[in-house]
């Protein structure tokens, strides 16, 4: 955002007001510190839209496929089985807890290098999703909002609003979103591609072992739905369809 501003910036006005290193240091410190809550705002961004459920990993599927399979040995009268009856939160937060059980459990792989790779595959992701993709768009509102405000509350001050600054600052923008998306950014579809499948893997590995736990467990909740509906009411959360 800062250098695509440089551009548009009267630097007479701001040499003639930042010429105490001190205040220099000031304003340097608090974009600094303004900078660390602002990236851990669009880390948890990221993790919130791959993590949703709106987005199943191939895991959640291999899973999903295993619960069914599962569900048509209960014999029961009702037509509706739990899982169905779960909407998108319940029924992803579900496969989300049984894909772990699955990848972390003692059946799994005995070499716990694997996880360190998976996990090391997820940071690496969403670094890669939140430089080359949220943070210019987070950078260009910014700086449309600030220049706006400047406009607004200081006139013309400290920046030059000619047409040759709009145009050399566009031209940053263009070389940011180039660099960030189809060099940073486009690197993360592989990734999460990676991770995908390296759980799925895992999971597939020991599918038969994985098969019969997620059976313990299915008949399980299904016998004891109270447990269920006792959580919901704890943490006034809806696992179930309205």
């Amino acid at each position: 955002m800062l250098v695509a501003t440089m551009p548009l910036l009267d630097f007479g006005i701001i040499s003639s007001t930042l010429n105490n290193i001190s205040t220099l240091l000031s304003v340097v410190g608090g974009l600094f510190l303004f900078s660390i809550p602002l990236g851990y705002w669009e880390h948890q961004l990221v993790v919130n839209v791959y993590r949703s459920e709106k987005k199943p990993r191939l895991a959640h599927l291999y899973v999903r496929d295993m619960i069914l399979e599962a569900q048509k040995s209960i014999k029961t009268k009702n037509k509706d089985i739990f899982f169905e009856s779960f909407n998108d939160r319940g029924r992803n937060s579900f496969l989300t807890a049984l894909v772990d059980m699955c990848i972390f459990s003692r059946n799994s792989f005995s070499d716990v290098g694997i996880y360190g790779r998976l996990s090391d595959r997820w940071s690496h992701f969403y670094a890669r999703r939140a430089v080359g993709r949220y943070a210019p768009i987070v950078s260009i509102v910014l700086w449309a909002v600030s220049l706006v405000a400047a406009y607004l509350y200081f006139g013309a001050l400290p920046f030059q609003f000619g047409w040759q600054n709009f145009l050399a600052s566009a031209i940053v923008w263009i070389v940011i979103f180039a660099v960030s998306i189809c060099i940073i950014d486009s690197y993360s579809g592989k990734i999460w591609a990676e991770i995908s499948f390296l759980e799925g893997a895992i999971v597939l590995a020991k599918k038969k072992e994985n098969s019969e736990m997620i059976r313990n467990v299915v008949e399980n909740v299904y016998e004891h739905p109270e447990y269920i509906e006792q959580a919901e009411k704890s943490y006034g959360v809806s696992l179930y369809k309205m």
